[in-house]
């Protein structure tokens, strides 16, 4: 999940540089290449690490949590159920909640970016447009 959380952010602040870069190719800044760079990056970022991504994190952790509870009712059957219980101890529920943690925390770290990009693809042409209408032209000779 970190791999790909950090991988998402490294790859919002290229889609940011290259969608600004992109935007003043020309003379003038163009607000609609940088606005579809933002929202195809919110987009892309909302499809495939948060829905996708995340949606395989999760059942990857409910089928371990389901072949861990499997073993430990064979184990049940062959041992104690306190001799079992020791020797899990707090072990399953510590990692569990570490898991969701990181979890809900990546999940809205992506939140974060999709929301950052929408806010830049609606702020940015304006605040560029206003740095423009603000810089004065020197005097013709």
């Amino acid at each position: 999940m970190i791999k790909s959380l950090s991988d998402a952010m490294l790859a919002a602040v290229a889609v940011l540089l290259g969608s600004f870069i992109a935007a003043l190719f020309k003379d003038e800044f163009n607000p609609t290449i940088f606005t579809i760079g933002m929202v195809a990056y919110a987009v892309y970022v909302l499809i495939f690490p948060l829905f996708y991504n995340m949606r395989h994190q999760w059942e990857r952790y409910q089928v371990l949590l389901d072949n861990f509870e499997e073993r430990q009712l064979r184990f049940e059957d062959r041992l104690y159920q306190e001799k079992v219980s020791t020797i899990v101890g707090t072990q399953v529920t510590g990692s569990q909640r570490r898991f969701k943690r990181w979890f809900w925390a990546t999940c809205a770290a992506y939140m974060v970016v999709i929301i950052l990009a929408v806010v830049a693809a609606l702020c940015v042409p304006g605040f560029m447009e206003s740095i423009a209408l603000s810089v004065v032209s020197p005097p013709a000779p």
